[in-house]
């Protein structure tokens, strides 16, 4: 089981600030672009909101995003993320320090691989589909405790 010092549960080690860095790659395009900004888990409910804003620089252009998910509890180290409107899109089970997730979205396929350490967390994405071909690396750096 992973074992954090300062956490008890995976909610707790989420529960913070965290500056993003994010690399994409869209092989079928032979494009790269970056994602930079900042992500917050804060308690709403019985859950975590997940809420991350920032600029996308993608081919020359940028552009302001935003994204939002709930991470809902369903043990000390596991969870069940969900779109805002409660779908699924994986669960989650941290307790080992790593996790691989997969999301099939129409004819799309997702395959994440989750990281984490005490003070960052990164998420590696593989989506592959019949128009789609793009690795997605998040690098989470921890800002604050909430």
């Amino acid at each position: 089981m992973f074992d954090s010092p300062t956490t008890a549960s995976l909610q707790s080690l989420l529960q913070a600030r965290w500056h993003v860095d994010r690399a994409i790659t869209d092989a079928r395009n032979n494009s790269v672009g970056a994602w930079e900004g900042n992500a917050i888990f804060r308690p709403h409910n019985l859950h975590l909101l997940y809420t991350e804003s920032g600029i996308l620089d993608l081919d020359g252009m940028q552009i302001e995003t935003t994204r939002e998910y709930r991470y809902v509890s369903t043990g000390a180290w596991a969870m069940n993320v969900q779109f805002t409107d409660g779908r699924p899109f994986h669960d989650l089970d941290l307790s080992s320090g790593q996790c691989s997730v997969e999301h099939h979205c129409g004819n799309d396929h997702y395959r994440g691989e989750f990281q984490t350490g005490i003070d960052n967390l990164s998420i590696a994405w593989r989506i592959t589909g019949p128009h789609k071909d793009l690795y997605i690396n998040s690098r989470y750096e921890l800002v604050e405790r909430l």
